[in-house]
């Protein structure tokens, strides 16, 4: 619904004002639906950037920056998908489940080892040097304390 809808459905069921095109009131309403609408669209905008499924760039970037996800999938969707997956770790499946299903958050095809104290993720896909780098930085702020991490 646009200002101008809601307004005049406000005042015509008051049947208190003449609303009738050409009238002094139906001037005044029309320039304040025009300031109205501004509001009407930015809170849109905001609503939609709120929730990750209709959130365009701005919002995913947001959340993005918010849970320090990385996802070599640069596209919007990629990273959605990365969004979703990182905001349904629980107490039951934590870092130990991001460790376990690295491709899940990172959008890659990869195999996961752990063999003496290390775990290594090993990249299956053709990813840059630069997403390599950020994948690596945010599984080493996934391990443990005391495990060792190597990513090929």
């Amino acid at each position: 619904m646009t200002a101008w809808e809601s307004l005049i459905s406000k005042l015509e069921g008051l049947g208190l004002y003449d609303i009738s095109q050409g009238s002094e009131i139906y001037a005044r309403l029309s320039s304040l639906a025009a300031g109205l609408q501004i509001y009407y669209n930015v809170l849109d905008r905001i609503y939609r950037e709120m929730f990750i499924s209709t959130a365009c760039e701005e919002g995913i970037e947001e959340y993005v920056e918010l849970l320090s996800v990385y996802n070599a999938d640069s596209s919007l969707e990629g990273k959605r998908k990365s969004i979703i997956s990182a905001l349904s770790v629980n107490e039951q499946n934590g870092a130990d489940m991001m460790l376990e299903h690295p491709g899940d958050i990172y959008n890659v095809t990869g195999v996961l080892t752990d063999e003496n104290g290390t775990v290594s993720f090993t990249v299956q896909d053709n990813i840059d040097s630069e997403s390599k780098a950020l994948i690596e930085e945010h599984m080493r702020s996934l391990v443990p304390v005391g495990t060792g991490f190597e990513l090929h």
